[in-house]
């Protein structure tokens, strides 16, 4: 079984310095080439992070098929090269609406960013002013995101 993670899940615990959460968790976890480029794109403070821990503990595969057929569905590429890559056994780690329902219809077992976070005795909030789109990091004053 492989753990296979979104861009907005890896994006948000680099920005708030907390990506290893994912190690302490699941151990190695596996990304699609597609979020790579997604995660990867941009010089940012948590690229870097995101650099070294591909080299140790995030793989990157490729995957097969097209995801245009999966966008229709409302989800962007790197959801959808996930779910072209996954296999019955896998697990997908995602925060996405879209994608929560895809999978859910599918029958692919997911956790949600919130679900670890919890598993690792933090508290989280989902900001209900963006559609509960966004989680935020309320133990500790660690992230605060007033956009």
């Amino acid at each position: 079984m492989r753990i296979l993670v979104d861009s907005s899940t890896l994006i948000a615990l680099s920005k708030i310095g907390e990506l290893d959460i994912l190690k302490k968790v699941f151990g190695n976890i596996t990304i699609t080439n597609a979020i790579e480029k997604e995660v990867l794109t941009g010089d940012f403070p948590e690229t870097e992070a995101l650099k070294v821990a591909m080299g140790a503990w995030i793989e990157v595969i490729d995957y097969a098929g097209d995801t245009g057929e999966l966008r229709k569905y409302g989800l962007g590429r790197g959801e959808a090269s996930l779910l072209l890559a996954a296999k019955q056994e896998d697990r997908l780690v995602l925060d996405e609406t879209n994608a929560r329902q895809y999978v859910r219809v599918h029958g692919i077992s997911i956790y949600r960013i919130d679900w670890f976070a919890r598993c690792c005795g933090e508290k989280w909030t989902v900001d209900k002013r963006t559609g509960g789109g966004r989680s935020e990091w309320i133990g500790e004053g660690r992230l605060s995101d007033k956009r």
